[in-house]
């Protein structure tokens, strides 16, 4: 008995770890959708279950956030909505195609950098 209750205290925990950091971001994300537009820069490192994302501000090279989100459609839109047009970078891969169309239809100003090329 003693395992199983401390193992669902343990999720319990994390769950609220992760709940507590959802908000967070959340409040970040909400400030920066008041930024100005092409005044961000936002990096994405695309992986095939998650992506790893910096946003920095375009004049001073100052990271503001960074974090990670799902790399799945619901997820992106999630994260990207409301923000006014941002320069968006990541590089070829998998998934680059969709992720490039749907922040386009967003409205966002995407660069796609070739992995290849130097």
């Amino acid at each position: 008995m003693k395992k199983s209750s401390s193992k669902n205290t343990e999720r319990k925990a994390q769950r609220d770890a992760k709940a507590v950091q959802q908000l967070k971001t959340a409040q970040r994300l909400s400030a920066l959708a008041e930024r100005e537009a092409n005044s961000l820069v936002i990096g994405i490192d695309l992986g095939d279950r998650s992506s790893s994302y910096c946003v920095r501000l375009r004049e001073d090279r100052l990271v503001v956030m960074d974090g990670v989100v799902a790399t799945s459609a619901l997820a992106l839109l999630e994260l990207f909505e409301g923000l006014r047009r941002q320069l968006i970078v990541f590089e070829t891969g998998a998934h680059t195609r969709w992720v490039a169309q749907l922040l386009e239809l967003m409205r966002q100003e995407v660069i796609v950098a070739n992995a290849r090329k130097r």
